[in-house]
């Protein structure tokens, strides 16, 4: 009898536990998983929210709230204006499927909160007739490495003290999602060309 009472006392605590995790929105929830599956992709790491332009303010504090419930916290830069419109309408289309595990939704409020943030710091593509040296070997290795994962980016979105860590970011998200990552002497190029272009 007494044995019986333990196993179901262990029982009841493995399920009180796994009802526990599942009411917890967080980056480390099962949320994660369940998106790549649905996605058949994996994520790139996500961001700090003080790396992220205007981090004390209330859009920022949304997309921490909303984004971070299923993957990490996505920086503007991965998409251009015209881009985020409809990655934001997915986004809320698997919340929505989502909302059985406890998955919040934003108010219409919200998103348009949401969607003018991301598109107002997006990422700039580059207008390529006003580099002429695209054709050197640095900007063709600019070219082929950056437009793998998006579109081109303009090398005056940064600094040229910037440009580094964004490769070098860029470079870690390549790993993740399981990209050939280019060599030490390719990635030297495409930094070279950035900065002699930086704003």
């Amino acid at each position: 009898m007494k044995r019986n009472s333990k196993l179901l006392l262990g029982f009841a605590l493995m399920v009180v536990g796994l009802i526990g995790i599942m009411l917890t929105p967080s980056i480390h929830s099962p949320m994660t998983g369940m998106m790549r599956a649905m996605t058949h992709a994996q994520f790139p790491p996500g961001l700090e929210a003080t790396n992220l332009p205007e981090f004390e303010s209330r859009e920022v504090d949304l997309l921490t709230k909303y984004c971070t419930q299923c993957h990490g916290l996505p920086g503007p830069g991965m998409r251009t204006k015209d881009d985020w419109p409809q990655v934001v309408g997915r986004m809320l289309q698997y919340m929505q499927t989502m909302h059985s595990y406890h998955v919040q939704k934003p108010s219409e409020n919200e998103r348009e909160l949401i969607l003018a943030y991301l598109q107002k710091h997006a990422q700039v593509p580059m207008e390529k007739s006003k580099y002429p040296d695209l054709d050197t070997p640095a900007g063709i290795a600019f070219l082929q490495t950056c437009s793998r994962c998006h579109s081109t980016p303009d090398p005056k979105q940064h600094s040229k003290e910037e440009w580094p860590g964004v490769v070098q970011r860029m470079t870690q998200n390549m790993k993740l999602l399981g990209k050939e990552v280019p060599g030490k002497e390719r990635l030297a190029m495409v930094t070279e060309y950035l900065q002699r272009h930086a704003r």
